[in-house]
């Protein structure tokens, strides 16, 4: 699902990384990567109240959490792509 989002923000397509992000994020073994797109799709989209929210609840689940680790963690060649991702951050 994550693969799908991160290729929708990609695209600009905002509205539906979030919606299958919502989704994803219910699962109990979501990866942190979920919670960084989700938190990215959002702020993207103008949502900074509801982006906030999502940050924190990334923290929540990893004190550490930050833009050089996700930028670690993310495997885009095109340096670009990551920059949307980590612009939301």
């Amino acid at each position: 699902m994550t693969v799908k989002a991160a290729a929708l923000i990609i695209g600009d397509c905002f509205p539906e990384a979030e919606a299958i992000l919502r989704q994803a994020l219910r699962h109990p073994t979501v990866q942190i990567t979920a919670h960084y797109l989700f938190t990215a799709t959002l702020a993207h989209q103008g949502k900074e109240a509801e982006a906030r929210q999502a940050l924190a609840a990334t923290f929540r689940l990893k004190p550490d959490a930050s833009a050089s680790h996700a930028a670690q963690i993310f495997p885009f060649e095109n340096p670009e792509h990551l920059n949307v991702i980590l612009k939301g951050l």
